[in-house]
């Protein structure tokens, strides 16, 4: 939703309003206006060709607006072929007195606006009328060809991320995920072993799980949160038993070989024992295993381009 007095503004310079944002033709280009929180979006489209002269064009508009970011408050900006975006953090007035600049900087280096396709750069005569095509809430002006080519790469993008979001093997995956686990249980029992606290291993654990499921070229998707979880949550469980073993009962040599022999049963008799708790143990390190998979495993940390979204007006 945008606000009351960007919607007045909009209304005011002729602009047709959505939700999200409002656009239309302003003074011989194309505009689109939104805003989140307190930061108000200008976006303005344009053709220029990929030639010397109009790459000069286009660092003369970038240091020119440079210039103006402390006046305006404009928090940040980006100029690519065919459009101007702003980021500005002001008033109404401001943005209003800005986007004539901005018409203006653009009229003296001579660069069209909707006049001509912004994509190939076809002018727009009396026999075709362009399209308005919204990409990811910003408008454009492309001509029937440049449009059609837009919506196929599009679709063809989308269905090969698609392919690539369920690629890989899921036998593969768990057999990787196992092999870290392994290892991982391998390291937390000599960690355990030197009298080291060991409930961080929770978070190295699962970290190698998931490197064995990546490297066995497992199945993507929820398919790899869900083995990546499920084989965490037994290695903790596991472990976390395990090591208190370990410390309970001091790693004697006969206790030692009866665990290697039987560590069901073993861990079934520590858990008997007055002094034995796995509870704080298992608790914390299962908290460092969810960590790990938060970070890894859902790449929530991964900068993932988001979908586009066409719509023509």
């Amino acid at each position: 939703m945008i606000s009351k007095a960007l919607e007045t503004f909009a209304e005011d310079i002729g602009l047709k309003i959505e939700n999200d944002c409002a656009y239309g033709d302003y003074k011989g280009y194309m505009i689109t206006l939104s805003e989140k929180g307190n930061k108000r979006n200008v976006f303005i489209n344009y053709y220029l060709m990929d030639s010397e002269s109009d790459a000069l064009k286009k660092f003369r508009l970038s240091e020119s607006v440079k210039s103006d970011m402390s006046k305006f408050g404009i928090k940040e900006f980006d100029i690519d072929d065919n459009g101007l975006s702003a980021e500005l953090i002001d008033t109404i007035s401001k943005l209003s007195e800005y986007l004539d600049i901005l018409i203006e900087k653009l009229n003296d280096e001579d660069i069209v606006g909707h006049s001509n396709c912004s994509e190939c750069g076809k002018h727009n005569n009396s026999d075709t009328k362009y399209k308005t095509v919204s990409l990811n809430q910003n408008r454009y002006v492309l001509c029937d060809s440049c449009t059609l080519n837009l919506i196929q790469n599009s679709s063809k993008m989308e269905a090969e991320k698609k392919a690539e979001d369920t690629s890989g093997s899921l036998v593969l995956g768990i057999l990787g995920s196992v092999i870290g686990l392994l290892v991982g249980t391998a390291i937390w029992g000599f960690i355990a072993s030197l009298g080291i606290i060991t409930m961080w291993m929770g978070f190295a654990l699962a970290l190698l799980i998931y490197i064995g499921y990546v490297l066995f070229k497992g199945k993507k998707g929820k398919t790899r949160i869900i083995v990546i979880s499920a084989v965490s949550l037994v290695g903790v469980i596991l472990n976390s038993m395990s090591s208190e073993v370990i410390k309970v009962f001091k790693l004697t040599e006969t206790v030692l070989d009866k665990f290697l022999i039987s560590p069901i049963s073993h861990i079934q008799v520590a858990m008997e024992h007055e002094k034995y708790d796995f509870t704080i143990t298992f608790i914390i390190a299962l908290l460092c295993a969810a960590f790990a998979i938060i970070i890894f495993a859902t790449d929530i940390l991964k900068d993932k381009p988001k979908p586009e979204t066409i719509k023509i007006d």
